[in-house]
């Protein structure tokens, strides 16, 4: 009777330590590649010294300096285009993340948010880095955008945030957006 006990026992190893060994190879390769996703190493540095500022943006994305979203102008535009959009249409499958020419305003930046933005915008306040940023998410044209504008030395910088695509796709891009918004850096900030 103690050899069929003992081989039972010797069976039930012999299926359960491959699995859990299977198990634990999975998860740290999850893990793995989610952590290599967002590192440092996964994004390059931009600088743009006439405007003074200096953003990381993902290695994969496209840096556009043709973009017209700003009314006085965008300085550059990083983007990745998702799989179902298509050339020559409006911006509606990926990511953008675009940063205007400063411009100088004669009041408050909340105030004149509230009064350049639809009554509909909702606004918001964030603190990100050192820098304070007036947020509005404005749905009033082509869906939903988001902006935040700060000002730094009496120049009102604004930047556009616009994530769209599968739950999967539009999660990876926000996590990206919010990365390059806490690494914007103002290099005339003295």
């Amino acid at each position: 009777m103690k050899t069929k006990k003992h081989k039972r026992v010797f069976q039930w190893w012999w299926v359960v330590v491959p699995a859990v060994f299977v198990v634990a190879l999975v998860a740290y390769g999850m893990v793995r590649r989610s952590t290599q996703q967002f590192t440092n190493s996964s994004y390059q540095v931009y600088e743009d010294s006439r405007y003074g500022f200096t953003v990381e943006y993902p290695r994969n994305w496209e840096v556009a300096k043709d973009t017209h979203v700003f009314e006085n102008g965008d300085v550059v535009a990083f983007q990745i285009k998702g799989p179902t959009q298509k050339r020559y249409t409006e911006f509606i499958d990926g990511a953008r993340f675009i940063v205007s020419k400063p411009f100088t305003i004669d009041t408050d930046l909340e105030i004149w948010m509230k009064g350049y933005f639809d009554d509909q915008a909702k606004f918001s306040k964030l603190t990100l880095a050192k820098y304070p940023f007036e947020a509005v998410e404005d749905c009033s044209q082509f869906g939903c955008m988001q902006y935040v504008f700060t000002t730094i030395n009496g120049e009102t910088y604004g930047v556009v945030l616009f994530a769209q695509g599968t739950s999967k796709e539009k999660a990876a891009y926000e996590n990206a957006l919010l990365y390059m918004l806490k690494s914007l850096t103002f290099t005339k900030d003295y």
